[in-house]
């Protein structure tokens, strides 16, 4: 299992140099702290902020965890959240829409997100540094965020299932986008029936032929029946996945 590492606020992006051999042989960019941009801008609705990231790696990473901190009016469940998005090399990922409690006054809010590297099949020539000390020591881990993920391993690993609260199912009509953060609603319980506050559920969509999630949200591509998949984003996880059904209509 790869790494988890830990980023805080908006990040700027440093251009790595390596050597390179005679010819034109694609430089590989190793992804790191320095290759993953991060930052806020407003929703297409204009009542709320886009977090994103950008991965600026030849390599893709999974984004594994975000926190919401110092909130200011927030409408958005501050609390830290697993989850398993990933960023392909130089694709941009939104991860969350925060929205306003009260949207006659101002808000504010800081973000903390770890990520970690994604395995993927090198299908071209590269070059790498020989100098690996020229890279520096490794970024810390933001301590907030790694007692959040020890924790989150804890309790997925006591998790028997996965109750979806709301909807029952989705209806979407083709081109139609439904944000899932805000529709969808779970929570993890034991076996006993009782419930686990503060587990990440990773979502996906059985037949992405028929819908797909898109930066405006879970969008309808075709008429057709699929599923909304949920499953405890843990390594401890044991719970069989969750459904939600989801018709895409003319």
């Amino acid at each position: 299992m790869p790494n988890s590492h830990a980023r805080v606020g908006i990040l700027a992006l440093v251009t790595m140099t390596v050597g390179c051999s005679t010819g034109r042989i694609p430089v590989y960019v190793a992804p790191s702290n320095e290759t993953i941009e991060s930052g806020t801008e407003m929703n297409y609705g204009g009542d709320g902020q886009f977090v994103y990231v950008i991965n600026h790696a030849s390599a893709p990473i999974t984004i594994t965890g975000l926190h919401l901190i110092d909130c200011e009016n927030i409408k958005n469940r501050c609390d830290a959240m697993q989850l398993r998005v990933p960023v392909p090399p130089g694709a941009r990922e939104n991860l969350v829409t925060v929205k306003p409690d009260n949207p006659g006054r101002a808000y504010s809010f800081r973000f903390v997100y770890t990520w970690a590297p994604a395995r993927a099949k090198v299908t071209v020539p590269i070059a790498v540094t020989t100098r690996p000390d020229t890279l520096g020591p490794p970024p810390a881990v933001d301590p907030r965020m790694a007692a959040f993920m020890n924790r989150s391993d804890s309790l997925a690993a006591l998790v028997d299932t996965i109750v979806v609260l709301h909807p029952d199912s989705i209806i979407l009509h083709v081109g139609q986008s439904v944000e899932l953060s805000d529709s969808v609603q779970w929570e993890g319980r034991r076996a006993s029936g009782e419930r686990l506050p503060g587990i990440g559920a990773f979502m996906s969509i059985e037949n992405t032929s028929i819908a797909q999630t898109m930066e405006a949200g879970l969008t309808g591509l075709r008429v057709g029946h699929t599923r909304l998949v949920l499953t405890v984003i843990s390594r401890k996880a044991h719970a069989p996945p969750s459904y939600v059904p989801v018709r895409v209509m003319p």
